[in-house]
């Protein structure tokens, strides 16, 4: 009997505690080896694993690995050189974990103040925790926080119209970063009258909200330059951003005519 098996080892039927167990003895060996010589390495090891240490209790499958390597030393010291990295790297996670979360109940709490006083304290919160409300961390703390919430209640109208604000704010950031992208590219074109029409295709698929935008970076760029006196380390891109400048604005009225 067994012919379809004959000549190969029977299939072993592991539970998931033991697979759980060789797996994260595959990932400690690994973060052992590493870590005399290359503990950037052993780092990132254990950051892929992020997921993995998680959702398994790993003190206890630890636990199983020391007793079944107890009569092995070096298997055992790699089990445990490797648990005490994974423990120390997972304190950290905790640690930076709290304190993101901490910030993000910082921004609401100022927000849910400044909307009870007027769109203007909106505005200027805003502006003080602009650098976490644009996180894509914050975006789900807030989704997870409308969770479970009466859609009629005045938080989750708060949370709700929060989101839609900070959504605005990011598509916002996103229109800024492709007009930063477009000036060094437009700038490099030679040809005067390829670089015109190359500005114009650029502004009419953006419309007068990019236009604006690409008039306020080009005018940043030009007084920058010329407060640190760098103009002429490059003698053609003076006239080029301020021809760019000029068709910009000259682009902008022809659509408000």
């Amino acid at each position: 009997g067994g012919g379809l098996l004959r000549g190969r080892a029977p299939p072993v039927n592991l539970t998931s505690t033991q697979r759980d167990a060789e797996q994260l003895e595959v990932v400690l060996g690994s973060i052992a080896n590493l870590l005399p010589s290359r503990p950037e390495a052993a780092f990132s090891v254990a950051s892929r694993n992020l997921g993995f240490f998680l959702s398994r209790n790993v003190t206890r499958l630890h636990a199983r690995l020391a007793t079944d390597a107890a009569a092995q030393p070096a298997r055992l010291e790699a089990v445990d050189a490797g648990y005490e990295f994974v423990m120390d790297f997972l304190d950290e996670v905790a640690r930076q974990t709290s304190s993101m979360i901490m910030d993000y109940r910082d921004a609401l709490r100022d927000l849910f103040r400044a909307a009870k006083a007027g769109e203007p304290a909106v505005d200027a919160a805003v502006a003080r925790h602009r650098a976490v409300l644009l996180t894509p961390g914050f975006r789900r703390y807030l989704a997870a926080e409308l969770e479970g919430l009466d859609d009629d209640g005045t938080m989750a109208r708060f949370l709700r119209a929060m989101s839609l604000r900070i959504m605005s704010e990011v598509e916002a950031e996103e229109a800024v970063k492709e007009e930063l992208r477009a000036v060094p590219r437009l700038a490099a074109i030679a040809d005067d009258a390829m670089r015109r029409d190359e500005l114009r295709l650029f502004l009419k698929q953006g419309g007068e909200a990019r236009a604006e935008e690409l008039r306020a970076v080009l005018a940043s760029a030009i007084e920058e330059l010329n407060a640190r006196g760098e103009l002429t380390q490059d003698p053609e891109l003076a006239p080029r951003l301020e021809l760019m400048l000029d068709a910009t604005e000259q682009w902008i009225y022809e659509q408000k005519r």
